[in-house]
C-alpha cells in the first residue's frame, strides 16, 4: 500500500472459520488472494481549506488522508498519539480507556492540552515527545511516589502498572 500498488491478501492475513460451528466475532469481507487497491475512502472526512493548500498532488488520497489527520482543527489524532506515548512510558494513560474516546466524559486534560499542543508545535515529532515525557517531574520522581500519587487521585480502583524506566 506504501508504494501505491495493489496487492494480493496473504493466506497469513485471513481469519480461518470455527471448525465447531461458531459464529466468530469478525464479519469476514476478504478473501486470501483478494486484490486490494491502495485507496483510501475519504468522503467521511471533513475537508479544510488549509488541507488542501499543503497538498503537492491533490489526487493522491494517500496526500489528502495525512493532511485531513494533521490539520491543525483535528485535535483528536495528536491527543490520541500523546495518550498512547503517555501510557507506553508510564504505564497509566491520561484519558481511560485508551482504546475508547467515544466513552470519555469529562477530563481534567491540562496536561494533555499541553502534550498536544508541544507535539503539534514540533512539528509531530515523536522522539520530541518521548523527550517531553522523559523530562516531566513524574517520569523522572520515584516509582512508588508516582503509585501513591496515581493511587490517591485515580477515581477508580486502579493499580496502574508502572513501566520501569531504562537506566544507563
Amino acid at each position: 500500500m506504501l508504494h501505491r500498488e495493489t496487492l494480493a491478501l496473504p493466506v497469513s492475513s485471513t481469519v480461518p472459520l470455527n471448525p465447531d460451528g461458531r459464529v466468530p466475532p469478525i464479519t469476514i469481507s476478504l478473501k486470501a488472494g483478494d486484490k486490494l487497491a491502495p485507496d483510501w475512502h475519504l468522503a467521511s472526512f471533513p475537508r479544510t481549506e488549509f488541507s488542501n493548500q499543503l497538498l503537492r498532488n491533490p489526487s493522491d488520497t494517500r496526500e489528502q488522508f495525512s493532511a485531513i489527520v494533521t490539520a491543525p482543527t483535528n485535535q483528536r489524532f495528536p491527543r490520541v498519539i500523546m495518550n498512547r506515548l503517555w501510557h507506553r512510558y508510564l504505564g497509566w494513560s491520561i484519558v481511560e480507556p485508551i482504546d475508547d474516546w467515544g466513552s470519555v466524559g469529562d477530563v481534567d486534560s491540562r496536561l494533555l492540552d499541553w502534550l498536544e499542543r508541544d507535539f503539534v508545535m514540533a512539528g509531530y515529532d515523536l522522539k520530541h515527545a518521548a523527550r517531553s515525557i522523559f523530562l516531566s517531574q513524574v517520569y523522572q520522581s520515584e516509582r512508588n511516589s508516582i503509585r501513591q500519587t496515581i493511587q490517591a487521585t485515580c477515581k477508580w480502583s486502579c493499580t496502574p502498572q508502572i513501566v520501569r524506566r531504562a537506566t544507563y
